[in-house]
């Protein structure tokens, strides 16, 4: 894969480069550069904390720009100037540069990060297998909220949580409606090794003991800098200590019921338990409240305490 979530089509469908009748590739493989810096010198992605890489965390990717350059306009050489071929061409070139065997790959992992981007990605590969990831809801809310503020104060505002909350109610199901191959991995399950060959299978490759580690161009990788806590020296792969929240302890026992309430068909389809039972002081509070929005508003809003 490219070196993490790439909004190819966002910047394909905007470059500047493009925008003219006789576009020059190499121009066009200038500005993707420009625009992507971060990806091949990632001294520069410090949000995901990629110029921290490596087992004592003083590496970081560094890509030869001239060489990814030459590698995309020799792939293109003969081939037709199009955003499906340009976007492959960048995976070939990229996977040359880090020194991959290439006779040895049949698939390529592009992350769109976001189900928004997923169309516009299908237009050019609409056979493509979708894998979505999920977690708890209700670990995956607090994350959202509690993580992006000790971020920035910038998001420490009702609007982010509420924002946070749509994403996590909506979550795989937008891929429902979608004519599409798609599966949906728990991260809870990304530390089984049985759970990663199932996906191997489906995907058609085979499964390797790499796949256990956690990696940017074959250099560790420890996390990024939204996570509160920190990876340990022994977490080579899936780490149980960034993904552990006390979601229990941020949401009051009403929210959690609330939330049990409106997420009960995502806690069953995924598996989750329910974490409380229902008392009967509390499902006559939670039931006030409905009752009392529904009959004072027109719609319905989530009270939720952090």
């Amino acid at each position: 894969m490219f070196n993490g979530w790439l909004f190819f089509h966002d910047f394909w469908d905007f470059a500047y480069t493009l925008k003219t009748d006789m576009p020059d590739t190499g121009d066009i493989v200038d500005e993707f550069i420009g625009h992507h810096i971060h990806k091949f010198k990632s001294r520069y992605d410090l949000k995901e904390r990629k110029d921290q890489l490596g087992e004592n965390a003083d590496r970081f990717i560094d890509i030869d720009l001239l060489q990814f350059k030459a590698n995309i306009l020799s792939l293109l050489n003969s081939h037709p100037l199009n955003s499906r071929n340009f976007l492959i061409a960048v995976y070939i070139a990229y996977a040359s540069c880090v020194g991959q065997n290439l006779e040895s790959k049949h698939l390529f992992f592009h992350h769109v990060h976001h189900i928004s981007k997923l169309d516009r990605f299908l237009e050019d590969f609409p056979n493509s297998k979708v894998i979505s990831m999920t977690r708890d809801p209700r670990a995956a809310y607090v994350s959202g909220v509690e993580h992006w503020r000790a971020y920035s104060p910038d998001n420490d505002h009702a609007e982010h949580a509420l924002i946070m909350l749509r994403r996590t109610i909506i979550d795989a199901q937008a891929l429902l409606d979608k004519p599409i191959n798609f599966r949906t991995l728990r991260l809870e399950d990304l530390g089984k090794r049985s759970i990663l060959m199932e996906v191997c299978e489906w995907l058609g490759i085979s499964y390797h003991s790499c796949m256990n580690n956690s990696t940017w161009g074959g250099l560790r990788w420890w996390g990024d800098r939204l996570s509160m806590s920190s990876t340990k020296v022994h977490e080579h792969g899936y780490s149980k200590s960034i993904t552990k929240n006390d979601w229990r302890k941020a949401l009051g026992k009403v929210e959690q019921l609330e939330l049990r309430y409106l997420l009960a068909d995502r806690l069953a389809w995924f598996q989750y338990e329910k974490s409380i039972g229902i008392r009967a002081d509390l499902f006559f509070c939670v039931f006030f409240r409905f009752s009392f929005q529904d009959a004072t508003s027109d719609g319905f809003c989530l009270h939720v305490t952090c």
